[in-house]
Protein backbone atom coordinates (compact mmCIF):
# COMPACT_ATOMS: atom_id res chain seq x y z
CA UNK A 1 0.00 0.00 0.00
CA UNK A 2 1.26 3.67 -1.19
CA UNK A 3 1.88 5.24 2.14
CA UNK A 4 3.32 8.74 0.65
CA UNK A 5 2.07 11.66 -1.02
CA UNK A 6 -1.06 10.51 -3.50
CA UNK A 7 0.28 10.49 -7.46
CA UNK A 8 -1.86 10.97 -10.68
CA UNK A 9 -1.34 8.35 -12.95
CA UNK A 10 -3.13 7.26 -16.17
CA UNK A 11 -4.94 3.62 -16.08
CA UNK A 12 -6.50 1.83 -18.87
CA UNK A 13 -9.80 -0.11 -18.02
CA UNK A 14 -9.67 -3.04 -19.35
CA UNK A 15 -12.53 -5.13 -17.70
CA UNK A 16 -15.57 -4.71 -15.93
CA UNK A 17 -18.72 -6.38 -14.54
CA UNK A 18 -22.11 -4.94 -14.05
CA UNK A 19 -24.21 -6.35 -11.47
CA UNK A 20 -27.82 -5.52 -9.97
CA UNK A 21 -30.97 -7.37 -8.22
CA UNK A 22 -34.44 -7.05 -9.00
CA UNK A 23 -37.60 -8.50 -7.40
CA UNK A 24 -37.84 -10.86 -10.48
CA UNK A 25 -33.97 -12.16 -10.31
CA UNK A 26 -32.98 -12.66 -6.64
CA UNK A 27 -30.10 -14.46 -7.87
CA UNK A 28 -29.19 -11.33 -9.63
CA UNK A 29 -28.36 -10.42 -13.30
CA UNK A 30 -24.47 -10.39 -14.26
CA UNK A 31 -23.46 -8.49 -17.15
CA UNK A 32 -19.32 -8.62 -18.19
CA UNK A 33 -17.10 -6.84 -20.21
CA UNK A 34 -13.70 -6.33 -21.91
CA UNK A 35 -12.03 -3.50 -23.60
CA UNK A 36 -12.54 -4.48 -27.60
CA UNK A 37 -8.96 -5.21 -28.35
CA UNK A 38 -8.20 -7.32 -25.55
CA UNK A 39 -8.25 -10.45 -27.24
CA UNK A 40 -8.45 -9.85 -31.11
CA UNK A 41 -7.93 -6.87 -33.62
CA UNK A 42 -8.38 -6.15 -37.25
CA UNK A 43 -5.13 -6.91 -38.81
CA UNK A 44 -5.88 -4.68 -41.55
CA UNK A 45 -6.90 -1.26 -38.97
CA UNK A 46 -4.32 1.26 -37.78
CA UNK A 47 -4.11 3.77 -35.04
CA UNK A 48 -2.13 6.72 -35.91
CA UNK A 49 -0.71 4.74 -38.44
CA UNK A 50 0.60 1.96 -36.25
CA UNK A 51 -0.96 -2.22 -36.28
CA UNK A 52 -3.51 -2.08 -33.37
CA UNK A 53 -1.88 -4.23 -30.61
CA UNK A 54 -3.81 -7.05 -29.23
CA UNK A 55 -3.55 -6.53 -25.54
CA UNK A 56 -3.70 -10.14 -24.02
CA UNK A 57 -3.06 -12.44 -26.49
CA UNK A 58 0.18 -12.77 -29.00
CA UNK A 59 -1.29 -13.29 -32.24
CA UNK A 60 2.54 -14.00 -33.55
CA UNK A 61 2.88 -17.30 -31.05
CA UNK A 62 -0.04 -19.65 -32.32
CA UNK A 63 1.28 -22.55 -30.23
CA UNK A 64 1.45 -20.79 -27.04
CA UNK A 65 -0.65 -22.36 -23.84
CA UNK A 66 -3.49 -20.60 -23.24
CA UNK A 67 -5.28 -19.24 -19.98
CA UNK A 68 -1.96 -20.31 -17.76
CA UNK A 69 -0.03 -17.93 -15.65
CA UNK A 70 3.47 -17.47 -16.08
CA UNK A 71 4.15 -17.21 -12.57
CA UNK A 72 2.56 -19.07 -9.99
CA UNK A 73 4.70 -18.54 -6.99
CA UNK A 74 6.09 -15.40 -5.59
CA UNK A 75 8.95 -13.84 -6.17
CA UNK A 76 6.69 -12.56 -9.15
CA UNK A 77 9.19 -10.36 -10.82
CA UNK A 78 8.49 -8.39 -14.26
CA UNK A 79 9.37 -9.54 -17.74
CA UNK A 80 8.30 -12.83 -17.58
CA UNK A 81 6.05 -13.93 -20.88
CA UNK A 82 2.60 -13.12 -20.59
CA UNK A 83 -0.65 -15.17 -20.36
CA UNK A 84 -1.99 -15.94 -23.71
CA UNK A 85 -5.80 -15.46 -22.96
CA UNK A 86 -8.51 -17.29 -24.42
CA UNK A 87 -12.10 -16.89 -24.00
CA UNK A 88 -13.13 -20.31 -24.18
CA UNK A 89 -16.95 -19.10 -24.15
CA UNK A 90 -17.30 -16.60 -27.04
CA UNK A 91 -19.22 -13.64 -27.28
CA UNK A 92 -22.63 -15.17 -28.73
CA UNK A 93 -23.84 -13.92 -32.11
CA UNK A 94 -26.96 -12.61 -30.80
CA UNK A 95 -24.78 -10.39 -28.28
CA UNK A 96 -22.19 -8.94 -30.98
CA UNK A 97 -25.24 -7.59 -32.64
CA UNK A 98 -26.46 -6.08 -29.42
CA UNK A 99 -22.81 -4.60 -29.04
CA UNK A 100 -22.86 -3.38 -33.08
CA UNK A 101 -26.21 -0.97 -32.45
CA UNK A 102 -24.81 -0.32 -28.48
CA UNK A 103 -20.96 1.22 -30.55
CA UNK A 104 -23.05 2.74 -33.21
CA UNK A 105 -24.92 4.84 -30.36
CA UNK A 106 -22.46 5.23 -28.14
CA UNK A 107 -19.96 6.09 -31.18
CA UNK A 108 -22.56 9.02 -32.05
CA UNK A 109 -21.92 10.59 -28.27
CA UNK A 110 -18.37 10.39 -28.68
CA UNK A 111 -18.50 7.73 -25.20
CA UNK A 112 -15.38 6.01 -24.71
CA UNK A 113 -18.21 2.94 -23.74
CA UNK A 114 -17.65 2.44 -27.05
CA UNK A 115 -14.68 0.63 -27.17
CA UNK A 116 -16.12 -2.18 -25.22
CA UNK A 117 -17.75 -5.41 -25.79
CA UNK A 118 -20.58 -7.20 -23.74
CA UNK A 119 -19.41 -10.46 -23.49
CA UNK A 120 -22.77 -11.79 -21.89
CA UNK A 121 -25.59 -11.44 -19.29
CA UNK A 122 -26.43 -14.57 -17.18
CA UNK A 123 -29.90 -13.98 -15.64
CA UNK A 124 -32.55 -16.83 -14.04
CA UNK A 125 -35.09 -18.06 -16.23
CA UNK A 126 -37.01 -19.23 -13.19
CA UNK A 127 -36.20 -17.44 -10.36
CA UNK A 128 -38.30 -19.59 -8.01
CA UNK A 129 -36.52 -23.11 -8.70
CA UNK A 130 -34.21 -24.37 -5.60
CA UNK A 131 -31.00 -24.64 -6.11
CA UNK A 132 -29.50 -28.04 -7.00
CA UNK A 133 -27.96 -29.93 -4.47
CA UNK A 134 -24.19 -31.29 -5.29
CA UNK A 135 -23.51 -34.78 -6.95
CA UNK A 136 -27.36 -34.65 -9.16
CA UNK A 137 -25.45 -34.24 -12.49
CA UNK A 138 -26.39 -32.13 -14.91
CA UNK A 139 -28.13 -30.08 -12.57
CA UNK A 140 -25.68 -29.62 -9.94
CA UNK A 141 -23.68 -27.40 -12.27
CA UNK A 142 -26.90 -26.42 -14.57
CA UNK A 143 -29.16 -24.95 -11.63
CA UNK A 144 -26.22 -24.38 -8.90
CA UNK A 145 -27.71 -21.40 -7.65
CA UNK A 146 -31.18 -21.75 -8.40
CA UNK A 147 -33.07 -20.28 -10.85
CA UNK A 148 -32.33 -22.07 -13.83
CA UNK A 149 -29.38 -19.74 -15.30
CA UNK A 150 -29.21 -18.34 -18.76
CA UNK A 151 -26.22 -18.99 -20.08
CA UNK A 152 -25.09 -21.51 -17.61
CA UNK A 153 -21.11 -20.31 -17.67
CA UNK A 154 -20.27 -16.98 -17.57
CA UNK A 155 -16.95 -15.39 -16.69
CA UNK A 156 -14.72 -12.82 -17.87
CA UNK A 157 -11.72 -14.09 -19.58
CA UNK A 158 -9.39 -11.08 -18.44
CA UNK A 159 -10.36 -11.08 -14.17
CA UNK A 160 -11.52 -14.42 -14.38
CA UNK A 161 -8.84 -16.17 -16.96
CA UNK A 162 -7.92 -19.36 -14.79
CA UNK A 163 -11.36 -20.32 -14.06
CA UNK A 164 -11.46 -21.50 -17.94
CA UNK A 165 -10.43 -25.16 -17.26
CA UNK A 166 -12.45 -26.96 -19.86
CA UNK A 167 -13.07 -30.51 -19.85
CA UNK A 168 -12.51 -31.62 -15.81
CA UNK A 169 -13.90 -33.77 -13.95
CA UNK A 170 -17.16 -32.37 -12.22
CA UNK A 171 -16.11 -33.10 -8.79
CA UNK A 172 -13.41 -30.50 -8.71
CA UNK A 173 -16.03 -27.30 -9.50
CA UNK A 174 -17.15 -26.21 -6.33
CA UNK A 175 -21.28 -27.47 -7.22
CA UNK A 176 -20.44 -31.25 -8.19
CA UNK A 177 -19.32 -33.07 -5.07
CA UNK A 178 -16.64 -35.55 -5.94
CA UNK A 179 -18.27 -36.76 -9.05
CA UNK A 180 -15.81 -37.79 -11.37
CA UNK A 181 -17.74 -37.64 -14.75
CA UNK A 182 -16.25 -35.57 -17.65
CA UNK A 183 -17.82 -31.94 -18.18
CA UNK A 184 -17.00 -28.80 -19.63
CA UNK A 185 -16.81 -26.45 -17.18
CA UNK A 186 -15.50 -22.36 -16.81
CA UNK A 187 -17.68 -21.62 -13.53
CA UNK A 188 -20.15 -18.46 -13.93
CA UNK A 189 -20.91 -15.56 -12.05
CA UNK A 190 -24.31 -16.52 -10.48
CA UNK A 191 -22.74 -20.08 -9.27
CA UNK A 192 -19.63 -19.03 -7.99
CA UNK A 193 -21.62 -15.69 -6.17
CA UNK A 194 -24.44 -18.46 -4.76
CA UNK A 195 -21.73 -19.79 -2.18
CA UNK A 196 -21.08 -16.14 -0.67
CA UNK A 197 -21.23 -16.76 3.15
CA UNK A 198 -21.26 -14.25 5.79
CA UNK A 199 -18.70 -14.98 8.13
CA UNK A 200 -20.69 -16.23 11.43
CA UNK A 201 -18.23 -17.17 14.17
CA UNK A 202 -14.52 -16.47 15.20
CA UNK A 203 -11.82 -18.39 16.42
CA UNK A 204 -9.07 -17.15 18.61
CA UNK A 205 -5.95 -19.46 18.37
CA UNK A 206 -3.18 -20.41 21.06
CA UNK A 207 -1.18 -17.13 20.14
CA UNK A 208 -4.50 -15.03 20.06
CA UNK A 209 -4.85 -14.46 16.43
CA UNK A 210 -8.49 -14.25 15.48
CA UNK A 211 -10.17 -16.18 12.45
CA UNK A 212 -13.46 -15.93 11.16
CA UNK A 213 -15.42 -18.55 10.57
CA UNK A 214 -17.44 -18.99 7.30
CA UNK A 215 -21.59 -19.54 7.56
CA UNK A 216 -23.40 -21.37 4.84
CA UNK A 217 -23.43 -20.64 1.09
CA UNK A 218 -25.84 -18.27 0.42
CA UNK A 219 -25.96 -16.19 3.45
CA UNK A 220 -24.29 -13.25 2.02
CA UNK A 221 -26.97 -12.73 -0.94
CA UNK A 222 -24.34 -13.45 -3.68
CA UNK A 223 -22.01 -10.55 -2.19
CA UNK A 224 -18.57 -11.70 -1.24
CA UNK A 225 -18.48 -8.32 0.13
CA UNK A 226 -19.67 -9.29 3.29
CA UNK A 227 -16.67 -11.84 4.18
CA UNK A 228 -14.00 -10.80 1.98
CA UNK A 229 -14.12 -7.10 3.56
CA UNK A 230 -15.41 -7.94 7.24
CA UNK A 231 -13.36 -6.63 10.14
CA UNK A 232 -12.96 -7.23 13.69
CA UNK A 233 -13.59 -5.14 15.98
CA UNK A 234 -10.50 -3.43 18.54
Amino acid sequence: MHSGAPTHATLGLVAMHISHKTQSSPQWIWSTFIHVDSLQTDSLATCQGKPIPTLFSNPGNAIAPVNVPSQTAPPFLDGQTPTQVLALTPIPLATQEVNRVARRELEKRGSVLQYYDLMNTQWPTDPSAPPTPPGMLPASITNKAGGRPTPVYLINPLMETYFQLGNQPAGPQEQAGTEQTQVFGTESCIGCHSSAPVNSAVTVGPNGVKTAVPGPAFSADFSWLLSHRAQFTK
